[in-house]
């Protein structure tokens, strides 16, 4: 039952953040002048990232959050599963490359 909750958790807020980036990720990233080379340089240096803490860290992933604290399956579920794992820079790359193919993105 709690591994349900937390992939559920996982998927919405996965959901919220690609929602967000299709819809105001890319003006606000052209607001701020970031250009997309820099977007993905750092894409992959969070990538690296992550990588680097779930192989030297044993309690990332491993971690059971206790059956009172919700708080601590909420920061499980939000930090190693849906940022960056399921809603990261892949799955924002993806996005984009869908708006630019279909005309939507003004990011090129």
């Amino acid at each position: 039952m709690q591994r349900r909750e937390a992939a559920t958790l996982a998927i919405l807020h996965s959901f919220g953040i690609l929602v967000f980036f299709t819809v105001a990720g890319e003006l606000l990233l052209i607001q701020m002048g970031i250009p997309l080379r820099a977007f993905q340089v750092a894409g992959g240096i969070l990538l690296l990232l992550y990588a680097i803490q779930l192989t030297t860290s044993p309690t990332t992933l491993g971690a059971t959050p206790d059956r009172e604290g919700g708080d601590s399956l909420h920061a499980l579920v939000v930090y190693p599963l849906a940022v960056p794992a399921i809603a990261g820079p892949g799955a924002m790359r993806t996005v984009r490359s869908a708006r630019l193919r279909n005309g939507l993105s003004q990011w090129r």
